[in-house]
This record gives structure tokens, sequence and C-alpha cells, in this order.
């Protein structure tokens, strides 16, 4: 990258944002604060963007810049929309917002998994960006545990357009692959059965069944609309509350650090039980 690139990347975004200082590059990306257009004149740029550089084979520039526009339109909670796009020796990049909260991939990294009503709600959120995606004929491409991002006020899907050609099976395939990360704590094995209650008994046989048809290879069975996920979504039977299936969830899972402690809560809370039936 040449030095001019902040100044040329300002020229690119000036419609959208203002760029300030630029950030700590992070894997080969960089990154700038930024002030909308929106914000007050004199409001010091406070919101983190990142710019993408697309390989040769990726979406035009111009492919780009109709996908943005369509991405705004749509003014959807959960996407977060790009706020630029622009094009550099040669290549298109594209400039994301990135959202307030922490990525569903540094949760998992710090949790292994998430907790069944917390996994079923984010399915749930992404499933609902996902069919209004589909519904304008625009796919994600790229959905996977670093594009989702988590915060208080709900799931928001970050770097659109980053994929070309991209179907929505695509993103229903993936969707699937998150939905087994997160009760499971690994990616699901390619070719494989998809046995997710031998791993989280609480589950729902419902969900267990939708997650395997979304992992289905073409040709078999599977959901092909994003509506389709939501109705089964929509419609789960009442939970097994979060204490027991995390305990029956830790038992079903064997080993580990995590199941040996809840099994030496359980003996100790028999212990206690037996002295004060004795005493």
């Amino acid at each position: 990258m040449s030095d001019t690139l902040p100044l040329r990347l300002r020229l690119a975004v000036a419609s959208a944002a203002e760029l300030g200082e630029e950030e700590a590059a992070t894997g080969g990306r960089r990154v700038f604060l930024a002030r909308g257009r929106t914000d007050p004149a004199d409001a010091p740029p406070s919101r983190r963007v990142v710019l993408h550089p697309l390989p040769p084979e990726g979406p035009t520039r111009e492919a780009l810049v109709r996908r943005t526009d369509q991405l705004l339109v749509l003014t959807h909670p959960a996407i977060a929309a790009p706020i630029g796009t622009g094009e550099f020796e040669g290549r298109a990049w594209i400039i994301d917002p990135i959202p307030p909260g922490v990525p569903l991939l540094q949760r998992l990294a710090e949790r292994g998994t998430l907790p069944l009503r917390e996994a079923i709600t984010i399915l749930r959120e992404v499933a609902r960006a996902l069919a209004a995606l589909h519904r304008r004929e625009l796919t994600h491409g790229r959905l996977w545990a670093g594009t989702v991002m988590l915060d208080r006020r709900g799931t928001v899907l970050t770097s659109f357009g980053l994929v070309a050609d991209a179907m929505p099976k695509d993103d229903l395939h993936a969707l699937g692959a998150l939905a087994w990360e997160m009760l499971v704590g690994l990616p699901p094995q390619p070719g494989g059965a998809w046995p997710l209650r031998t791993y989280r008994p609480s589950a729902p046989a419902d969900l267990e069944r939708l997650v395997a048809g979304l992992l289905a290879p073409d040709g078999e069975p599977k959901p092909g609309r994003a509506e389709d996920v939501l109705d089964v979504l929509d419609h789960f039977p009442p939970l097994t509350p979060e204490p027991i299936a995390d305990f029956l969830d830790g038992v079903a899972a064997g080993g580990g650090r995590r199941s040996r402690r809840r099994r030496g809560v359980m003996v100790t809370l028999g212990s206690l039980l037996g002295r004060l039936r004795g005493a």
C-alpha cells in the first residue's frame, strides 16, 4: 500500500464519512476512526471503520457500489452496511463500519460453547437478517463467527460484499455451520453426520433436524429459504431450564474441565443431602 492511501481513502468515502486517525493495522486490515456525515460537525471522529482489500477475482467496484446502495436502502438493525467503496492499484476496496460489541468469534474463544437460549437467539436474529437480504436478492457470502457482532442491543452482521456470486444457499449452509460451532464448540466436519443432541441433549429435536438440514449437501432435503429457518426457530417448545440443561450437556460431552467440575458439584450436593436425611 502506498503512503497516499489514507488521503485517497478519505476522498473515496467523502460523501459518507470523514476519516480521522488511522489505528494500528490488524491482520492486513487498515482501521480508521471516522465521523459520519450525519454526526455533529464539531464531534471528533469516533466511529471505527475497516478497509478490506478485495482479491482480483472479487466483485468489481461497480458491483460493490450497486450492492452498497441496496444495503443502505435496506436499513435493517442487524445489518451494518458498508459506508463506501473505492478502487486503488486496480483492485476494489470496501469500507465497513465496526459496530459496538464483540465478535462472536471472541465469545466462542472465551467460552467454548454458548448456552442454548443465547445460541438460538443469535440464530434467530441472523436468520431474520438473511431473510431481509434474500428478499432483495442480496446475500452476505461470508457469514461466520468473525462477521457476527454481539451487543446488548442484539446481533449485527458485518463485512458485506467481500465475496462475488454468493447464493442464498451458501448463506444458509454457513448459518448451519454457525449453529454447530455455537452449540458444539467445533466447526462441522465435511461430509459427516450432525447428531446435535449427542453433544447437547437439551436441544430440541427440531433444532437438531434444522441444523442437519442446513449442513446437508446439495441434493438432500434442506431448508430453501431463511424464512423456513425462522418458522422452525420461532416455534420451539419450552426449553429445559438453563442450569439443568448445562449439567446434562456437560455430562453428555464427557471429559473436560467444565464437565468434571459439574460432576464434582453434583457429588458434593449429594453428600450434603445424604447428611441432612440422616440428621
